[in-house]
């Protein structure tokens, strides 16, 4: 396993990742290249130096952002929130 900490950067390029098979990156399967050989690395190389899909682009830019420290730090607030609300009642 790895944290795709560095792949949120590759990510905001929205340029096409060609990765080895980890763990941390499946969740992205269907916006990353996973080679799983010598062979297959190079031939998703290939295809991604021949891409050319602007959508494809669009939502690798927007799953950086998605997973931008700012946006996980919202998230990490409002399980806090839930969570004191559940014990203590109003909060803000």
């Amino acid at each position: 396993y790895c944290s795709p900490l560095k792949l949120y950067t590759y990510l905001t390029t929205g340029k096409p990742i060609v990765t080895t098979d980890l763990l941390g990156v499946h969740p992205f399967s269907d916006l990353v290249r996973i080679a799983h050989d010598v062979a297959e690395f190079e031939h998703e190389i290939s295809m991604a130096l021949a891409e050319g899909d602007e959508c494809l682009e669009r939502r690798r830019i927007e799953a950086a952002r998605e997973n931008s420290w700012e946006k996980q730090a919202e998230k990490i607030l409002a399980i806090v929130k839930k969570t004191l609300r559940r014990k203590y009642g109003k909060i803000d």
